[in-house]
This record gives structure tokens, C-alpha cells and sequence, in this order.
């Protein structure tokens, strides 16, 4: 029914699959190019060493000739379990050299679920290192520990690579996902597809200045973008060194490391902007999606970050990790949805009916994908390939894969997403199908049936919710649930809460009614034990805002309250910033209740994190009132006004941060200001802001107020005092320049400063402070 002109918009005009890269080169091939390019520039950093294109080369060389010796099967499938490091992308790169396939292996997932892949996958090699091959001692085909080979490797020719036929349509890696029927499905993905996603890509610019963050599991597949982005475009690649990222940490490798392109799946773009925004101001462009973006984030991190390119990436692994892009526009509607945008590069897009005809713009049907982003099908799963890919009816010989994604076209042409037609969920970005959680339940003979859901019973915070009916008399237990579980499936699987009813609720026409059904209570212990300390109710209130769970006692497992990653790394920050004490999130999986990390820290382990914010008084953390220094640098000088002072607020005094590290980079009052930004924002993330200063001190928080407002924010009181007035010392031809200086700085900011530096030279804050000691000692 539709007309002719749209019939033509929707499968030619929107659907222009560009193929403006080279469909028949490989990813080894494209890198080995970029060798010859660039061979002395950086390709790789791991902390605080880094390797040349050149030297990875050689190294990459090197294996891939010993995995030659090993007269391995043509096509050979080898499973890397290896943290971040040279060893991981070295590894990769000479799978591909000798034409055999990477399987990535999450070493955090439960033994039972890895040893499934390897099998599945048909493995032929385990590539490790040797702490890690005790994890993977399961498996009892061939075993490559790195590090124990790097004798005999260095004695191996680097000059060249392998002689081997591959081509553009031969497998580059297997990826699992969650499977709907209980069982991960390893999804093929061939080397065209991922350089059909990075070279001369139309949703991102990428050039060899560029600074990548290699920041995902290497099992999920935006690492695809990542590696292979960075190191077939000759940009550099820098590898994160913590298994799981908190907020400063991040924002601390950003920075250190000026990366320009960087991906965050929803969950961890939601906390950045709520936690620190400023950290990711060195970031050029800004790739997220894995989920629903929130407007008000993206609104907050537009405002925030005013040279910074936001864009919503959407695409299931089977399609590469990207299928359709969106570039937020800075006057997006924050309203409406954001849209996951148009196709990328070599990929075409239809929304179907149940028939498989198109339906109209503003229509919802489910989307299908086809091009050379597709994945070539599960590996040794026939019907559900078959499931999935079907004959393209619009291309006659190609073959469409089935979504089960509901969407509909705008008016200009870009994709709404809407949902899913089936059980499949996304949480904090990944994949999970919950009939794989309900058909491990299914094999629990205590359990008569059971279901599984996502609730969102808080906004932007999805939870897995079990909920069951036992076996009369059979006595289950929710540890039991629990236990079980945990033996096969991997934690960003787990429910965060289980619910035994005597039966499930039925509406009218006998169907389960999921609306009748009961809201979980995270599980606590059957005898709450009260806080014995200060610093024991300090945590249990973090741990119930936080969790949003009362009560909570002091040896509730925080992972049993419906605790995960993304509300871990919320937590410790919170502790860091209220109670200056500092936690891993590999020691809160240690210590997962608020008796063990009371403990912890009474034994003399804590660690006071460094800070310029000085407690002056307690009062409403909501809405605090901060002094920054005067020129002198401590905030002693502001003592008596804050013993005077009224104010329900809580009062912090910002001590220079010179003070805490001598050698700092800080160059100019703009930095000095982003600097105590962040460190109040750590104690203050959102709200409207009370800053006051003295002197130099007043300087600093007028540039601070600019800075906030400019990033959207509201400054309700800017308090500047003691500030340069006719009589007396200003009466002095010195003291007149000090005053006009001053002025110019107070009412104009950071223009006039920049002018004075054009003309005077570039000086430090260290400069002028030696300048003004050496004229007015009586200042310090």
C-alpha cells in the first residue's frame, strides 16, 4: 500500500549502504599498511610503557610464526584468555596473521560457562599467561602461557609475516552472547565486517592524532571498535589498567593520556555525568549506547562539555558492534527520545511487518540488517542461524538478520528505537537473554516454576528479578537460588533479587498477571545487626541511599541487596568523598558487607584520599558553602568568619592545591578553577552553588562560577571580599598597578588574563605567587 515516492525513500533514499572502504582487505593487511606508514609512532601504551607500530609488529611477527610451528588445523580457533596488555593485542594480531579466528574469553566468568565456549567454539589453543591459566585449568586441550614462551619467541624472525591465504569473508573472531534456550551462542563475525566499522567510517572521524581508550571486556564487542579503530588508522591505542573504571580513575587516564575518541556504555555515561563530567573534557568525540540514553544526561554532558561530539551508537554483535549511528545535535529535544540515528558504512536497514513488507514513516515494526557488517551466522547452530538470517527479500542472494528490535522511522529520516518483541534485555549494556536465566532455574528440581523479569523500580536502575514457586515441602532456600546460579552464569547475569511465592498471581483469562506481581525486597539477613560505630552508620546511610534498601544491617552482603558494578563504583565514591577513606571494587568484592570493611579499616589499612576540601563545619551536605584559599594558600584566615557564621550548610575551605602536590601541572586560573571544580563536585555533584573567596581567593571563585555556569549549572551565592579599594597602601603608584591589575581580573576574567600572557609571556601560578612573596613578604 505504501506509494511509490516513499516506498523509494525508505529502501533507497535512507538506505544508501556507502561502501567507501576496501571490501577485500583484511585487518592484518590494513595494519601491516599502517606499519609502513607510521612504523616509529606510538601504536599501543599500557601504563607507562608503550610499543611502536614497528615493535608490535615484529612481536605480533614473532608469535604468529611459533603458532606456525605448532602445525595447527587451517582456520584454526584460538581462545585468548589474557588481561589488558601488549600480550592481548599482540595475540590477536598474530591469530590473524596465520588466518585462524580469536575467541575472546572473559576470565570473570564462572569455569563451567567458559568451558562450554571452548567447547562450542571447538577450540584448537588457549592462549594465557601463567597467573591466569590456574583459572582456566579446566580445559584439557592445548595451553600457550606468554609470558613462559618470551625466551623462545624473542629468537623468532619479526621482519615479516606468515605467508597465509586469507580472505575479507574468512572468520576474524567468535563472540558469545546469551542464548534465549539456556546456552551461549558464539557469533561469527568476519574480517569484513570490522573494516567496514573502522576505516573511512561516516559516524565517527578518525585520524593517526587520534587517542583511543580501550576500555571494554575484550569479550564485548565494542573492543572491535576500540583495538581495531585505533590501530588501522594509525591513531594510538591506550589500554585502561583496572579490570572495572571508577569515575576518577577515568577521568584521571583521560586526562593524563589526552584521549580524543572514547566508547562508555549507557550505565557508565549516565555516571560520569552525574559524578564527574568534567573528567571526560579532554574526550573530541563521544560514543555510547548498549541501552537507552537519558536525555537529562546527555542535556547535562552537551552544556558540560561544549567541544566534545555526543553520539548514540545502536547495533547488536551480530552486526559489528555499530549498525546505525546518531550525532546529538546541541539543540536536541530533551523531551523525545533520542533516536539510534541512520546506517553506517556498508550496512543497509529495512523496519518490516509480520509479512515482511515495509511499513510506513512513524510505524513500528521490527528491524532487520543486512550488508558486510553481518555476522555470518552461531557457530555449529544451524536452526538458529536459520531463526535469524533469512533471504533478504528486497536483494536477491543476500540474507537479512532479524533483530528482534522494535523501531519506526521519523519524519527525517532517523531510527526511533522502541523495544524489544521477545525476552531479550539490555542492563548496564550488556546482552542478556532471560530464558537463559530461566532455563537454568528450570534444571533446580526444588522449584516448580519460576519467572524472570527487569523491574525498574528506581528510575534509570533495571535489576534482574526472580521470582518462583517452590515444590510443596521442598524447602528452597533463596541462597540455594543464589548458589545455583552462581555456578554457571556470569555476574552481570545475576539477579539482584529473588521473590518464592505459594503461586503466581493469574489474570482473568489464566495468563501469569506480571503486574500483580509483589516488588522484591532485597535480601538482608534474618538477624539485622545494628552499626557499633560512627563509622558503621556512616556506611549503612550511604549503603541505603545508594541501594535504596531499609534497613540494612551491618552484615548484609552487598551483592545479595541488588548490588552490582555501576552502584559499587557509585558507593565507594561516595565513601571516598564523605568519609576520605578509599576502596577498590576488587576489595568490596572482598568485602562485601559493612562489618568486613569497618574491619578493614580499623586494622590501619584505609587510606586518606588526597583532597584540597577541608571540613570547616558539618551542615547539610545537599548544599555546602566552599572558601577557596587567598594567595597564602591555607584557609586557616577563614576559621573565625565560619565560627560566625549561621548557616544550616555545611561550610568546606579549599586548601591550594599546591600545597598538596608542589609539582603540579597546573598552569593557569582557568585549570587552578577546573581543578576545585572537581574536587567540589565530588562532595556536591548537582544543585545550585555557594562559593566565596578572598582576595586571590575571590579571583579564583569568580572563574569557578563561570565555569559552572557555562557547563549549565546555578551559582545562587558568589561571595568576593577584601577586595583592592582606593586609600591607604593602593594609594602607592605599586599599589595602583596591583588594583587596576586586580579589577581587570575580578570584572573581566579570563580575557583580560589571557591578553596579560600574550604580552608578557606564559607564567605559571608558581611565578606570580614567587613575584608577589618577593614584593610582599608580609602576604604569605
Amino acid at each position: 500500500l505504501l506509494p511509490a515516492r516513499e516506498r523509494h525513500q525508505l529502501l533507497e533514499t535512507w538506505n544508501d549502504a556507502t561502501l567507501d572502504y576496501p571490501r577485500e582487505a583484511c585487518i592484518h593487511e590494513l595494519f601491516e599498511r599502517q606499519v609502513a606508514r607510521t612504523p616509529d609512532a606510538i601504536a599501543v601504551v599500557c601504563e607507562t610503557q608503550h610499543l611502536t607500530y614497528a615493535e608490535l609488529n615484529q612481536r605480533a611477527n614473532q608469535l604468529a610464526s611459533y603458532f606456525q610451528s605448532l602445525d595447527m588445523p587451517p582456520a584454526a580457533r584460538i581462545a585468548v584468555g589474557v588481561d589488558r596488555s601488549f600480550d592481548l593485542i599482540i595475540g590477536l594480531l598474530a591469530i590473524l596473521k596465520v588466518g585462524g579466528t580469536y575467541v575472546p574469553v572473559d576470565l570473570s566468568y564462572p569455569a563451567d560457562r567458559l568451558a562450554a565456549m571452548l567447547e562450542d567454539a571447538d577450540v584448537s589453543v588457549l592462549l594465557t599467561t601463567t597467573p591466569n591459566s590456574t583459572k582456566l585449568a579446566f580445559y584439557a586441550g592445548r595451553v600457550l602461557c606468554l609470558d613462559a614462551l618470551s625466551d623462545r619467541l624473542a629468537t623468532l624472525p619479526g621482519d615479516r609475516a606468515p605467508q597465509v591465504e586469507v580472505r575479507a569473508s574468512d572468520l576474524a573472531y567468535i563472540s558469545f552472547t546469551s542464548g534465549s534456550t539456556g546456552k551461549p551462542k558464539g557469533v561469527c563475525v568476519p574480517h569484513r565486517g570490522v573494516v567496514r566499522l573502522v576505516i573511512n567510517p561516516n559516524y565517527v572521524s578518525i585520524c593517526d592524532r587520534d587517542v583511543f581508550l580501550q576500555l571494554a571486556p575484550i569479550s564485548f564487542d565494542a573492543a572491535t571498535f576500540e583495538i581495531w579503530g585505533a590501530l588501522l588508522n594509525g591513531a594510538k591505542l591506550v589500554l585502561y589498567p583496572d579490570p572495572i573504571p571508577t569515575p576518577e580513575s577515568l577521568a584521571d587516564v583521560l586526562h593524563a593520556e589526552e584521549v580524543s575518541i572514547l566508547w562508555l556504555t549507557a550505565g557508565l555515561f549516565h555516571l560520569m555525568v552525574d559524578r564527574f563530567v568534567a573528567g571526560l573534557a579532554p574526550v573530541k568525540q563521544l560514543l555510547s549506547g548498549g541501552d537507552v540514553l537519558s536525555p537529562r544526561h546527555v542535556k547535562k554532558a552537551l552544556l558540560a562539555l561544549p567541544d566534545c561530539t555526543l553520539i548514540d551508537g545502536y547495533g547488536p554483535t551480530e552486526n559489528t558492534t555499530f549498525t546505525c549511528c546518531y550525532t546529538i545535535p546541541r539543540d536536541f529535544d530533551s523531551t523525545r527520545s533520542i533516536p539510534i540515528g541512520r546506517p553506517i558504512n556498508g550496512t543497509h536497514i529495512y523496519i518490516l511487518d509480520a509479512a515482511l513488507y515495509p511499513v510506513p514513516i512513524g510505524v513500528s515494526g521490527q528491524l532487520y540488517i543486512g550488508g558486510d557488517g553481518l555476522a555470518s551466522g552461531y557457530f555449529n547452530q544451524p536452526e538458529r542461524t536459520a531463526q535469524r538470517w533469512i533471504a533478504d527479500p528486497f536483494t536477491p542472494g543476500e540474507k537479512l538478520y532479524a533483530t528482534g528490535d522494535i523501531v519506526r522511522y521519523l519524519a527525517d529520516g532517523n531510527v526511533e528505537f522502541l523495544g524489544r518483541s521477545d525476552g531479550q534485555v539490555k542492563i548496564r549494556g550488556f546482552r542478556i537473554e532471560l530464558g537463559e536465566i530461566e532455563g537454568r532455574l528450570a534444571q533446580i528440581p526444588e522449584l516448580e516454576s519460576s519467572l524472570t523479569v527487569v523491574r525498574e523500580d528506581s528510575p534509570e536502575d533495571k535489576r534482574i528479578v526472580v521470582y518462583a514457586v517452590p515444590v510443596a515441602e521442598a524447602g528452597v532456600a533463596i541462597a540455594d537460588l543464589r548458589n545455583a546460579l552462581k555456578e554457571c552464569l556470569p555476574s552481570y547475569m545475576m539477579p539482584s533479587a529473588y521473590v518464592l511465592l505459594e503461586r503466581f498471581p493469574l489474570t482473568a483469562n489464566g495468563k501469569i498477571d506480571r503486574k500483580a506481581l509483589p516488588a522484591p525486597h532485597y535480601q538482608t539477613t534474618s538477624t539485622q545487626i545494628s552499626p557499633r560505630t560512627d563509622l558503621e552508620k556512616q556506611l549503612v546511610r550511604i549503603w541505603e541511599t545508594e541501594l535504596g534498601t531499609h534497613p540494612i544491617g551491618i552484615d548484609d552482603n552487598f551483592f545479595d541487596l541488588g548490588g552490582h558494578s555501576l552502584l559499587a563504583v557509585k558507593i565507594l565514591a561516595e565513601i571516598e568523598t564523605r568519609l576520605h577513606l578509599k576502596l577498590s571494587i576488587n576489595q568490596l568484592f572482598q568485602l562485601p558487607t559493612i562489618s568486613a570493611i569497618s574491619d578493614h579499616f580499623s586494622q590501619g589499612k584505609e587510606t586518606s584520599r588526597k583532597t584540597c576540601l577541608v571540613l570547616m563545619k558539618p551542615g547539610n551536605e545537599a548544599t555546602p558553602l566552599f572558601f577557596i584559599h587567598a594567595i597564602g594558600s591555607s584557609i586557616l584566615f577563614y576559621q573565625p568568619l565560619v565560627e560566625h557564621l549561621q548557616t544550616p550548610r555545611a561550610i568546606y575551605g579549599i586548601q591550594s592545591a599546591f600545597l598538596r602536590d608542589p609539582h603540579t601541572s597546573i598552569q593557569s586560573i582557568e585549570d587552578l578553577s577546573r581543578h576545585y571544580i572537581q574536587e567540589i563536585q565530588q562532595v556536591q555533584s548537582r544543585g545550585s552553588y555557594a562559593i566565596g573567596g578572598s582576595s586571590f581567593g575571590g579571583l579564583v571563585a569568580y572563574e569557578m562560577a563561570r565555569q559552572l555556569t557555562q557547563a549549565g549549572a546555578t551559582v545562587d551565592a558568589l561571595i568576593l571580599f577584601d577586595r583592592p579599594a582606593p586609600g591607604g597602601y593602593y594609594q602607592s603608584s605599586l599599589g595602583q598597578r596591583y588594583q587596576r591589575h586586580w579589577t581587570h581580573l575580578i570584572e573581566e576574567g579570563p580575557s583580560y588574563l589571557a591578553s596579560t600572557i600574550k604580552r608578557r609571556g606564559k607564567s605559571t601560578l608558581a611565578k606570580v605567587r614567587a613575584n608577589i612573596r618577593q614584593n610582599h613578604r608580609n602576604l604569605d
